[in-house]
């Protein structure tokens, strides 16, 4: 899981509070927590992934990937 740390799906935004308290804890631990942030993305994360896995990082990386293309679209010939 080492090489999975860095990529966009493995990340979610946390209240400095609460990624103080967790830190480098198990998925498990870090669920409960989510599951209290204010942010949204966050919670969803919870609610959504009961594991987390290389299978679960990559799916929700394409999520978040179909989400930006949504919203920022650019048209890379200009």
């Amino acid at each position: 899981m080492d090489r999975l740390i860095y990529r966009l799906g493995n990340m979610t935004l946390l209240e400095t509070k609460h990624n103080k308290s967790i830190g480098n804890s198990d998925y498990p631990v870090k669920r409960e927590v989510y599951r209290s942030s204010e942010f949204r993305i966050t919670q969803s994360v919870a609610e959504h992934y009961d594991e987390w896995s290389e299978q679960k990082i990559d799916s929700r990386q394409k999520k978040m990937a179909d989400i930006a293309s949504s919203i920022w679209r650019f048209d890379i010939n200009d």
